[in-house]
């Protein structure tokens, strides 16, 4: 475990970032008190990736046809 005063870290950032990818822990400090924790994306992603996939639930999921009808207990609100 690595700690280190946040005022020096400003200037390590690079190389902190790395020994935290490689699977060190790094404790960032204000007056000797842990304040934060630099830890690595486990996995980041981008705006244009998607894991979805169209139809993918097909057949895994069934709609009733009346899914959007009013239930019988809310009709008296609806008047």
């Amino acid at each position: 475990m690595t700690r280190i005063s946040m005022k020096e870290a400003v200037n390590q950032l690079e190389r902190l970032i790395q020994l935290a990818n490689e699977g060190e822990v790094i404790i960032l400090t204000e007056s000797d008190q842990p304040k934060a924790q630099i830890v690595p994306l486990t996995h980041h992603r981008s705006n244009n990736e998607t894991n979805r996939v169209a139809g993918s639930g097909r057949g895994v999921f069934h709609i009733m046809p009346d899914f959007d009808e009013p239930l019988d207990e809310m009709k008296e609100y609806s008047k």
